[in-house]
């Protein structure tokens, strides 16, 4: 800064600020005069052909604007030489913002580097969820495909022993007797298996984790399928041992009684079996939902590493690239903002936008429906 600037005359800075301030002064108070001799209502007067009124209040206005240029050319230099000490100061200020800002940009550079890493962390543990998720949805559906293969052929397999039993006559119970336990057990492992083999699950068999879950839950299920053969082979020895009370009930049983036990066989075969379903689909889907209740927890308490700065934030903003994706937030606006926006505030916001709709009605002539027009006359100011 030169010591031009540096140097103001202080009682020439009084001048003129004295100089100014009586001139304001004295336009307030001869406006002040003027403004209530002048008529209110132009409507009544002859403004075509007399216009002593209208050019009295130009001279006027001329006066005035002649001296406030003078005040204005008085002041210049001492005003510029102010503007330069503010600019003096200002350009500082700026190259302290300028260098600060570059610091600031590392950091925000910095963190939205550390952002991005968060989120891929997230959409990670996201996928890791889901893919969790997916694994026990395919764990619970495949105990319940096996586990409904094995009671369905337990039920299947009692009910025939129960209906074969129940059909047999006095001279025929004895049959029962032939049977061989041993061989018989033999014979339904064999069978419930090929049934396992013959109706696996099908589903990608690419997938290595989900054909470790098949083996998993087809090792676990291995003890019930003993338990099934040897259930089925208790009841083979129960029927055996009720042989000797069968008899004595064929003797005395006619065709009526004979319809009505079979009627109520076959009720409790039914009831048994979807008590046992019910069972069965309960215990799956308290295990399904103690699963997901599980994931969900773990994965709730999954924290990406990577976390923002202290005092750092993140706020979402639309970024328009084009015409037609700033219109659709033009169109969000109208509808969402536009009708609860104070008239005045809104008017003054959109200066633009009226601007460029008045040079297309004063150049081109274009009319917009339903939106007053009024004309507005001014004059320009005097150049003398």
């Amino acid at each position: 800064m030169s010591t031009e600037i540096v140097k103001i005359d202080s009682n020439d800075f009084v001048v003129k600020m004295t100089t100014s301030k009586e001139l304001a002064e004295m336009v307030t108070e001869r406006v002040g005069k003027v403004l209530p001799t002048l008529p209110k209502d132009l409507t009544t007067l002859e403004v075509v052909k007399g216009d002593k009124i209208e050019e009295n209040v130009s001279t006027l206005i001329n006066g005035i604007n002649a001296k406030a240029k003078q005040s204005k050319d008085n002041r210049l230099v001492l005003t510029r030489q102010l503007d330069d000490i503010k600019k003096a100061f200002t350009s500082n200020e700026k190259v302290i913002d300028e260098e600060v800002g570059k610091l600031s940009d590392f950091v925000n550079s910095w963190n939205s580097e550390k952002l991005k890493r968060k989120r891929k962390e997230e959409e990670q543990q996201e996928k890791a969820h889901a893919r969790k998720n997916l694994l026990i949805e395919f764990k619970s559906k495949v105990s319940n495909h096996y586990t409904t293969l094995i009671n369905d052929f337990i039920f299947g397999t009692k009910q025939k022993i129960e209906n074969d039993f129940y059909n047999l006559d006095a001279e025929n119970l004895d049959t029962f007797n032939k049977i061989n336990i041993k061989d018989e057990s033999e014979s339904i492992t064999e069978f419930l298996r090929s049934h396992l083999k013959a109706n696996r699950l099908k589903f990608d068999k690419s997938d290595e984790e989900l054909k470790q879950i098949e083996i998993d839950i087809i090792t676990e299920m291995k003890p019930d399928l003993t338990k099934a053969v040897e259930d089925i082979m208790a009841l083979y020895e129960k029927m055996k041992e009720f042989i000797p009370s069968r008899k004595n009930q064929l003797e005395k049983q006619s065709e009526k009684s004979k319809a009505e036990e079979q009627k109520k066989l076959a009720e409790k075969q039914a009831k048994e079996k979807a008590e046992a379903e019910a069972k069965a689909k309960a215990k799956a889907d308290e295990e399904l939902q103690n699963s997901k209740i599980s994931a969900a927890m773990e994965a709730a308490e999954a924290k990406p590493t990577a976390d923002l700065s202290k005092g750092a934030n993140v706020k979402l903003k639309y970024k328009p690239t084009n015409h037609k994706e700033l219109l659709k937030m033009v169109q969000y606006y109208i509808g969402e903002h536009y009708a609860n926006e104070d008239f005045e505030k809104l008017n003054s916001r959109l200066s633009f936008m009226r601007t460029a709709c008045d040079s297309d009605l004063n150049k081109e002539g274009v009319i917009i429906e339903d939106v007053p027009i009024e004309e507005i006359v001014t004059k320009r100011k005097s150049s003398k």
